[in-house]
């Protein structure tokens, strides 16, 4: 693994706790947090789907299997996985 990949993804974790961190007003706690964000992220993906397939999956498949050598591409891969990846792979197949 290259160190660009490992630090696109810690970044992603450390954007996504950030983001997370800011339910605690509402009396979410950390570990449960990453659930509601996962799932806003991906209705947003699922209703822009109806409108638009073909550009959610390639936006997907862009992200996630081409191949980029940069912390920013790595960085978008992993939130593209870590956002869409549950609502793309099942209109997928």
């Amino acid at each position: 693994m290259s160190n660009k990949k490992i630090t696109g993804f810690i970044l992603m974790i450390v954007v996504f706790t950030l983001i997370a961190c800011s339910l605690y007003g509402i009396n979410i706690p950390l570990p449960s947090s990453y659930l509601p964000l996962m799932i806003a992220a991906n209705c947003v993906f699922a209703f822009i789907s109806i409108f638009a397939q073909r550009l959610i999956i390639v936006l997907y498949e862009v992200n996630v299997f081409e191949e980029i050598d940069s912390l920013i591409g790595y960085f978008n891969k992993y939130t593209a996985i870590f956002t869409s990846g549950i609502t793309t792979i099942y209109r997928t197949y």
